[in-house]
């Protein structure tokens, strides 16, 4: 399944397996305009606020679904990352995003509410891995950032001990949607030593460093950009 994390496999520092099933659409998702409808009487509390949130939502484009696994094995593709590099308003990178990975949450469907976990994941990565905002990105308000951390200590993910001939040897732990794994690789990413540069070409968010095939120095995510870049600088000084 193409919601699979890919990349070259690394050792971790610390001994913790990170997986999720994601559920996506082949056909993606798309939005649509809310049904009306009524509470429960014992709602969540989350289910009453997002009830509150007037708007359109997202929906998967048919009834075919699949299910894939998601884990923390590289640092040269984190999911959060690319969730991160979904610009605010841009749809069509959200799609993208949707086809690939599936539901943020299964309980927000709500497109303005997903744009707002999209922000919160942007602040984790700047808080915990060392992004700096520049140009034409701002920079993300780390301000957030403890409510964030505290949100894993309030909704933790489910997590049990990896026992070899009766000992301990890791933990195996178990996201219990999209957005949850994302908090939790980035955690991981940052205990595991991971930075976080911007590509001085295309303004996205890339990691560097041991593990990741780029140089702690690097200042393009690709050789596209850097290319493009070499042209761009060579077309100006004409």
């Amino acid at each position: 399944m193409s919601a699979t994390t890919k990349g070259s496999q690394r050792s971790l520092r610390a001994p913790v397996r990170l997986s999720f099933v994601a559920t996506t659409c082949p056909e993606g998702m798309h939005i649509v305009e809310p049904e009306a409808q009524s509470l429960p009487a014992n709602a969540s509390f989350m289910e009453q606020q997002l009830a509150k949130s007037p708007g359109p939502v997202l929906r998967f484009k048919s009834d075919r679904i699949e299910k894939g696994m998601l884990s923390y094995a590289a640092l040269d593709d984190l999911v959060s990352v690319r969730f991160a590099n979904v610009r605010e308003g841009d749809l069509d990178g959200l799609f993208r995003f949707l086809r690939r990975f599936g539901q943020v949450h299964p309980t927000v469907d709500k497109v303005d509410v997903v744009w707002r976990l999209q922000g919160h994941i942007l602040v984790l990565v700047a808080g915990l891995l060392g992004f700096q905002g520049k140009r034409s990105r701002e920079d993300p308000d780390r301000a957030k950032l403890p409510d964030l951390v505290a949100q894993l200590e309030k909704f933790p993910p489910l997590s049990k001990l990896i026992l070899e001939e009766g000992v301990p040897v890791g933990w195996n732990i178990e996201c219990r949607n999209l957005y949850q794994f994302m908090q939790m690789e980035v955690l991981l990413a940052h205990w595991d030593g991971a930075r976080a540069h911007q590509c001085h070409h295309c303004l996205d968010i890339f990691v560097v460093g041991r593990g990741s095939g780029r140089s702690k120095k690097a200042i393009f995510c690709s050789d596209k950009c850097r290319q493009a870049a070499f042209r761009r600088r060579n077309k100006s000084a004409k």
